[in-house]
C-alpha cells in the first residue's frame, strides 16, 4: 500500500499493470485474491491504485468501486481509469471520520454511502495508509460487515506487518464463526464470511483501544493545522 504522498504514476505493460511498484499491493499477492473470488458481481476496493485497473481489466463483466482518502491518489486513479477508458471501475473520494458502532469509536472511512445490505462479493483492504491512520483497515470491516454477501471473500494486504496480524485476529474473535481465514502467506491474507450474524465479540479493551486511536487521530489532525497555519 502507498506509503508517501508523492506523485503516483501508473504504468501498464503488455496488458499488466505494474502491481509490483513500490506502492503497489504486489503481483503475487493479487493472485493470490483473485483465486478466491469466484465471478463477482461487485467488488469494493479500500486504498484505489493499479491494483483497481487491473481487477477492472480482469472481471469485465464485474463493477468495481475503489475508495480513496487521498485527494492527489484520487485524481490520479480516476484519470488513469478515464484514459484507458475502463468504464467498468469507478473512484469515490471519502476522507477519514469517526463513527460510533457498537459503543466503540472507530476512526475510518466515512463509508455511510456504502453500507447498502449484501451488495459486495468481494472486499480488497489496502488503505487507508497504516502509519497515518492506525487500525481503519480494521475498522472498515465492521462498518462494512453487513454491506457483504454471504460467502464474500476479504483480501488483507500487507500481511507480513504486526498490525496487520493484529487486525486479522481482531476480525476472527469477533465474527467468531462468522468469519474464516482461508488461505495467507507471509503478505497477504484471504478471509470468507461465512454467515451472517449480529452477534459480536466485543471486549472492553476494545472499546478503550478505539478511544485511544480516536485520540491519536485527533493530535496528528490538530498537529497538521498547525503546521499549515505556521
Amino acid at each position: 500500500m502507498k506509503e508517501s504522498s508523492e506523485k503516483m504514476h501508473y504504468s501498464k505493460q503488455n496488458n499488466y499493470w505494474n502491481l509490483d511498484g513500490p506502492y503497489s499491493m504486489g503481483r503475487q499477492d493479487y493472485t493470490l485474491f483473485v483465486k478466491h473470488i469466484g465471478n463477482p458481481t461487485n467488488i469494493l476496493e479500500l486504498g484505489s491504485g493499479e491494483s483497481t485497473c487491473q481487477i477492472a481489466e480482469d472481471f469485465p463483466a464485474s463493477t468495481v468501486t475503489s475508495v480513496e482518502s487521498h485527494p492527489e491518489y484520487f485524481e490520479s486513479s480516476r484519470n488513469t481509469l478515464l484514459k484507458h477508458k475502463i468504464d467498468n471501475a469507478e473512484v469515490r473520494l471519502i476522507p477519514i471520520g469517526v463513527t460510533r458502532w457498537k459503543g466503540m469509536t472507530l476512526t475510518t472511512y466515512r463509508l455511510g454511502n456504502l453500507n447498502r445490505k449484501e451488495s459486495y462479493d468481494a472486499l480488497l483492504v489496502d488503505g487507508p495508509v497504516e502509519s497515518v491512520f492506525p487500525r481503519a483497515r480494521e475498522y472498515s470491516l465492521y462498518l462494512l460487515w453487513d454491506s457483504l454477501k454471504v460467502g464474500a471473500s476479504i483480501g488483507l494486504d500487507d500481511y507480513h506487518r504486526e498490525t496487520s496480524k493484529h487486525c486479522a485476529g481482531n476480525w476472527l474473535r469477533i465474527y467468531g464463526g462468522s468469519l474464516e481465514l482461508v488461505e495467507s502467506t507471509s503478505t497477504f491474507a484471504v478471509f470468507r464470511k461465512n454467515k451472517h450474524s449480529d452477534d459480536v465479540n466485543i471486549k472492553f479493551h476494545d472499546l478503550l483501544d478505539s478511544y485511544r486511536t480516536y485520540i491519536r487521530y485527533i493530535v496528528r489532525s490538530v498537529k497538521n493545522l498547525v503546521k499549515k497555519k505556521f
